[in-house]
């Protein structure tokens, strides 16, 4: 579910200025990051000022950056992402490692592939709830319906880009 300020800023983004716009790019961005940096290390992300910084975040609302910090720590907690699937599954790997029976043992590798596809299943139902929700449904409506989409892939996203744009 995403956040006031996420909702907050989608809104009003149109409306904004071409500075705030790249605050609020880096910031919708790196959400899970902003409680630990300053207003200076944002702007320096978005190559502006901490004063514009706080000109934003006071245009959209908020006193300053730590009222919207104190808003993001009661939000939700963020969705699992990819990234923490794979690093609980390599746990899990490392536990199922010590606590499995010997290599030779017919149950092993069965243990680890069923954990796997429970994993693999996880995944692919958290997508689909993804593409359930109102900000998708958004979204596709926006590039179905505009003039042009550009589309970039750069190195490893290169092949994806190609894929899209052919």
């Amino acid at each position: 579910m995403p956040t006031a300020f996420t909702q907050t800023v989608e809104a009003r983004f149109a409306e904004l200025t071409p500075t705030s716009k790249r605050v609020a790019s880096y910031m919708l961005a790196n959400l899970d990051r902003l409680g630990l940096e300053t207003a200076d290390q944002i702007a320096q992300q978005a190559g502006t000022s901490g004063i514009s910084v706080g000109r934003f975040l006071r245009s959209i609302g908020y006193q300053n950056l730590d009222d919207l910090k104190r808003e993001l720590r009661g939000a939700q907690e963020r969705p699992w992402l990819i990234t923490d699937r794979l690093d609980a599954f390599r746990r899990g790997a490392g536990q199922h490692d010590e606590a499995a029976p010997h290599a030779g043992s017919p149950t092993a590798p069965n243990a680890a592939l069923a954990h796997s596809l429970e994993l693999e299943v996880g995944a692919i139902q958290h997508v689909y709830q993804l593409a359930q929700s109102p900000a998708f449904a958004r979204v596709a409506d926006r590039i179905a319906t505009a003039d042009a989409v550009y589309i970039l892939g750069i190195q490893s996203t290169r092949g994806i880009g190609n894929a899209f744009y052919s």
